[in-house]
């Protein structure tokens, strides 16, 4: 007999991820969308799940590129102040997770060497400690009108560009060794939910006159922050969206968690890009040497029955879709009831 892991990866997250890949290949065909990316690291599942799949649902092979990209928001968060500097509304994200409390924080989500803009601070009357959120002790109104004034304050957004600047630069080396720059329009696929990776994605690109058209193709996206919609960097969410009533696909925001777990690619966060020694440009992991290294590691061996009945459930969803509907709306009875099983 398998595991209860194996058992609700093939039953239920697997046809449930199936789905997904499909709407996204339908989504690409009817958009003219000619590469596709899967973003790291739940990108990695919906990868291995479209290989897999493809053959059967749309045998004329018609069908877009496939790119695993490297990417989280640690390696991207900072290399989108390249350009516009530390804008308002990102440093407003830093302070939506309730642990995140200071300046320090937003240099750690930044990649900002912390006590170099120390100076800047002081001239607002800010410190590194100073409160920024209203979640902890200590927090005044003013902090936030001062963070604000900070932020308007050119010589501090002179010094974050220039540090971020060799960041960046890696970044859109490594772009340009996959191809992301030689298409008009892409789709990013990712998990979801704020579109958080897509927005530091496009605010890393969009000052290049060669950047695609970036459609955001979301398991779930919840919208919990406005994104800042444009005809080229727009989101979707395909499974669950909330901006579109659908009760039974709602349910996924119960346990978000548990989506993110059957997708997870068993393999370090990325945390940035260099060369290698024939020059050409790649990731750079997370060490896992550490206490959350060692846990992670064991969360993926106790994850691995579940990602083995996902991959399991793709090899025969394939031929069972043929059958059952041509499309994933045919389907969507069948997501319903999965659902809200």
């Amino acid at each position: 007999t398998r595991s209860n892991l194996y058992a609700e990866g093939y039953n239920f997250l697997g046809p449930l991820i199936c789905m997904f890949v499909q709407s996204v290949a339908e989504h690409c065909r009817a958009n003219g969308i000619t590469k596709v990316f899967f973003l790291s690291r739940e990108g990695w599942m919906f990868k291995q799940v479209w290989e897999k799949t493809m053959p059967y649902l749309f045998p004329d092979g018609d069908l877009p590129e496939i790119e695993y990209l490297y990417v989280s928001r640690l390696s991207l968060a900072g290399a989108s102040c390249a350009k516009q500097g530390l804008t308002p509304d990102n440093a407003r994200i830093v302070f939506l997770p309730p642990g995140n409390k200071c300046f320090r924080d937003v240099c750690r989500i930044f990649d900002l060497q912390a006590e170099s803009l120390v100076q800047h601070l002081e001239r607002h009357d800010l410190t590194l400690d100073t409160t920024l959120s209203p979640l902890h002790a200590g927090f005044d109104p003013e902090h936030s009108w001062r963070l604000e004034n900070l932020l308007k304050d050119e010589i501090f957004q002179e010094e974050v560009r220039r540090q971020i600047k060799p960041k960046s630069d890696a970044l859109l080396g490594y772009l340009k060794s996959v191809g992301f720059f030689e298409h008009q329009d892409v789709a990013l696929v990712d998990i979801g939910w704020l579109g958080t990776i897509q927005r530091f994605f496009f605010h890393a690109v969009r000052h290049r006159e060669d950047h695609p058209n970036c459609h955001g193709l979301l398991f779930g996206a919840t919208r919990g922050v406005p994104f800042e919609t444009t005809p080229d960097n727009h989101i979707s969410g395909l499974i669950f969206d909330r901006s579109r009533f659908d009760l039974a696909a709602s349910t996924i925001m119960y346990a978000r968690d548990i989506f993110e777990e059957a997708c997870r690619a068993p393999h370090p966060t990325t945390v940035g890009y260099r060369e290698d020694e024939s020059g050409k440009p790649g990731p750079v992991f997370r060490e896992m040497s550490d206490s959350l290294g060692q846990s992670e590691q064991e969360q993926d061996q106790h994850n691995a029955d579940l990602h083995e009945g996902v991959l399991d459930a793709a090899d025969r969803y394939g031929a069972a879709s043929t059958l059952i509907a041509s499309n994933t709306e045919g389907n969507r009875a069948w997501l319903s009831y999965l659902l809200g099983r």
